[in-house]
């Protein structure tokens, strides 16, 4: 899969898709980072490179294919609804305040009130 020499010039000879991607192929399944496979296999990494991404083969760098890839989607939303929340603020002597919508009072206001119960007025 690597280079060809012809005589005593060192002379690469173009791939064909095929053998482009039979080179593809074994780099995936060398589990290999593509630099360190395309040394071992003596070609560059550029080259395999090229006939990744011409072949439409790109990936994230990791053997497998498992990089991103596009879906169709259809994006909606719901409202929102926001649960009901309620606060209970117990005292001694069996006082209890409840506020079942604590968006309607604020918290000073809760503050003073309990701060009058404690204190017995």
């Amino acid at each position: 899969m690597g280079t060809r020499r012809t005589g005593t010039k060192n002379r690469w000879k173009q791939w064909k898709p095929a053998q482009a991607r039979r080179a593809l192929a074994g780099w995936r399944a060398s589990g290999l980072p593509l630099a360190r496979y395309a040394r071992r296999r003596g070609v560059s990494a550029r080259r395999l490179s090229w006939w990744r991404d011409r072949l439409g083969e790109w990936s994230d760098g990791a053997p497998g294919g498992g990089g991103a890839r596009l879906v169709p989607a259809i994006v909606t939303s719901a409202p929102v609804v926001a649960p009901a929340v309620a606060v209970t603020v117990r005292l001694p002597g069996e006082v209890t305040l409840e506020v079942s919508d604590v968006a309607a009072v604020s918290a000073e206001w809760v503050a003073a009130v309990v701060g009058k119960l404690s204190r017995g007025g």
